[in-house]
Order: structure tokens, then C-alpha cells, then sequence
């Protein structure tokens, strides 16, 4: 019973974290990432944004075009493991799945 429950209890925290939106503006361009980067970090003409959800990758475009006044270039694209998620398939058994975050350096355009 009490394993029953962990894993109810588990399952409901993961899908209650699986709707919310996962895009989040690593750095702006114009904003260094640290000011003790070495000089070849420091080129602040780039920002990075990640997202988790292949949903979310249109929000992470409409946060990089406000951003950028509308036009911008995507520089490179990386793909990140960040975590595990639970998957229950049974009353008490599970396994964990790897989670993944895409990570966006663009450059803000000149209009």
C-alpha cells in the first residue's frame, strides 16, 4: 500500500509539472554570461534560451523575436540530458526516463 501511494503520489507530481512551461531565457543578448568568463565567453552579442517540450519550441521562438524586435538568427542548437522522470507501468513498478532540454544561441539581427 505505502508503495502504491509513493508512486500515485510521484505520477501526480510529475504531470503536474509537465504542463507548465519549460522556456527560459538562459542569458539576453548584450548580457554576459559571467563577468569572470574567460574573453572568448564574454561576446555578449548572443543570447542563449533552453525549453524542454517539443511544444515549447514555438514559445522559445516568440521569446527570442520579442526579445530581438523581431528579427534574429539561430547560431547553433545543442541537445542537453537535465533529469529523469518517473513512468509508472504498474501499480508498484516504474522505471526512469531521461529528460532532455535543447538549448538556442541566437543573435539578434539589425532590422
Amino acid at each position: 500500500m505505502k508503495k502504491t501511494i509513493s508512486l500515485a503520489v510521484i505520477t501526480a507530481l510529475n504531470l503536474g509539472f509537465s504542463g507548465c512551461s519549460s522556456v527560459v531565457m538562459e542569458y539576453i543578448p548584450g548580457q554576459a554570461p559571467s563577468k569572470y568568463a574567460p574573453l572568448n565567453e564574454q561576446d555578449n552579442s548572443h543570447g542563449l534560451i533552453s525549453y524542454s517540450g517539443e511544444d515549447d519550441r514555438v514559445e522559445a521562438y516568440q521569446k527570442m523575436h520579442k526579445q530581438c524586435d523581431g528579427k534574429y538568427n539561430i547560431i547553433n542548437e545543442s541537445l542537453k540530458r537535465s533529469g529523469s522522470v518517473w513512468i509508472v507501468t504498474g501499480k508498484t513498478t516504474g522505471y526512469a526516463s531521461p529528460r532532455y532540454k535543447t538549448f538556442i544561441k541566437f543573435k539578434c539581427m539589425k532590422k
